[in-house]
Order: structure tokens, then sequence, then C-alpha cells
């Protein structure tokens, strides 16, 4: 008999506040941070082909749409990404 699967939908958050700088653009500094999330999720697993997060997890990756409120109006830009994180 196989053991259960176990998964967890998780959400990271990503929050910035560029302050009273009217020509600041919180998007400008998100869209890095988003960036370097992806590249923490890239595969480390070879054989796989999936991120283990160094062997914590069977894999882990993002799922499903990614919201964005680009703070162009207040100065605080925020995104929610959907994480799944697979159980060994």
């Amino acid at each position: 008999m196989l053991p259960p699967k176990r998964v967890f939908n998780v959400k990271a958050a990503v929050y910035n506040d560029v302050g009273n700088d009217e020509n600041a653009i919180p998007a400008s500094v998100i869209n890095p941070l988003l960036d370097g999330l992806d590249a923490a999720l890239m595969p480390d697993d070879p054989i796989g082909n999936r991120c283990t997060l160094g062997g914590v997890v069977y894999s882990a990756l993002i799922e499903g749409e990614i919201k964005k409120a680009p703070g162009d109006i207040t100065g605080k830009g925020l995104a929610v990404v959907p994480i799944e994180l697979t159980m060994p």
C-alpha cells in the first residue's frame, strides 16, 4: 500500500512600500523579487526535473495565478504567489 500523498497549498506574499517618492514604481521592485522566487523554485532534482528545496519536499512549484497590485497609486506594491508543496 502506498503512503498517502500530502499536499500543502501555501501563499507567499511579496510586499513593498516605496514611501513618498512619487517617481518610484513599486512594480519595478516586486518584479525582480518574483524573478528571484522563480529562480528559487527551479528544479534541483535533475532526474525528476522538480524543485525539492534541497530535499525537504518531494516537489515545490508555483501553481495557479499570481495576483498583483502594482501600487502605482498608493506606493505600496503586493504580489500573492500560490505555491504547492508535495511532501515526500
